[in-house]
């Protein structure tokens, strides 16, 4: 193979991984980081919740206490 050949098939092979990147495997990467973002977020919510419950029952104590 000469030099013309042999850029050209570098040329399309560069096109061919670009083509397989952004059809595939960007999508699914992705769709990972949403799907680990979820579980983030549900964490985080569920860990507010518990904060908030917590504080609401040390303020329930210290009423209860304080009037007690």
């Amino acid at each position: 193979m000469n030099d013309f050949s042999h850029t050209i098939i570098k040329y399309l092979l560069i096109i061919f991984l670009i083509y397989i990147t952004l059809k595939f495997i960007l999508p699914m990467i992705l769709q990972l980081i949403g799907v680990v973002l979820i579980f983030i977020i549900k964490i985080v919510m569920w860990l507010a919740i518990i904060a908030v419950l917590y504080l609401l029952g040390n303020f329930l104590y210290q009423s209860y206490k304080n009037n007690g």
